[in-house]
């Protein structure tokens, strides 16, 4: 290419006698036929579905590496019992993943706000918490500009924090979030709102605030709210 030469040097010919456009067309003919014949394989109904842990082997993945017992390196990981991050670990998940359980809510009507009402859970919408960095602005108003009809937007962010304190062991079955209004296990703690909509109905602290991380209130909601600016 652009007259360098390759090494060892070899004629820009195909064996085959094929040209570029031939290649093309056989490709097409071998994706026409995959689709109509796909034997055991298919599309998800969903985004979502592709990527669901419990769901990792679905019709939808034509080759997948494996976790082993039998060897550490070729598990991912130096360790079965620890890892720092480094090769060949891999942390990427976690990487934009919050510290949810700095969300604050509290136990009593009035009292002081220092109830972490978002535990860890090993689970799709948690995952371990970590604090690394967040998406840019752009992700949001620009790659999944259309959130109605995109259903990659919900089937990759987590946009709303529900309150599941009950996993660790405490049985209160009602305490208070936003505006002092009760929640229960199951309900919206934090909101992240997909546009700027209310915007002009949120009013946000000039620090971490009650919630703990920043967040705003819109009158008469329970959930602590953030938009996207």
């Amino acid at each position: 290419p652009k007259n360098i030469p390759t090494y060892p040097e070899t004629p820009r010919t195909d064996p085959d006698g094929h040209d570029a456009a031939w290649y093309f067309q056989e490709a097409y003919n071998v994706a026409t036929e995959a689709i109509a014949n796909p034997g055991p394989f298919g599309l998800q109904p969903t985004y979502y579905n592709v990527h669901l842990a419990q769901n990792d082997r679905n019709n939808e993945i034509l080759l997948f590496a494996d976790h082993t017992n039998s060897s550490e390196y070729y598990n991912g990981g130096i360790s079965f019992s620890y890892a720092n991050g480094e090769a060949p670990d891999n942390f990427a998940s976690w990487m934009v993943t919050p510290q949810s359980e700095n969300i604050k809510s509290t136990l009593t009507s009035g009292g002081a706000y220092d109830f972490s009402s978002v535990r860890r859970e090993a689970a799709q919408w948690g995952g371990r918490p970590w604090t690394r960095m967040a998406p840019p602005i752009g992700v949001f108003e620009n790659t999944f500009a259309d959130k109605i009809n995109d259903s990659r937007y919900d089937g990759t962010f987590t946009t709303v924090f529900r309150g599941n304190w009950n996993k660790a062991g405490v049985t209160n079955l009602t305490i208070y979030n936003a505006n002092n209004l009760p929640v229960s296990v199951g309900d919206a703690i934090l909101t992240f709102l997909p546009d700027e909509t209310l915007a002009s109905s949120i009013t946000y602290p000039s620090g971490n605030g009650s919630s703990g991380v920043g967040a705003g209130v819109i009158p008469g909601r329970a959930d602590w709210v953030i938009s996207p600016r």
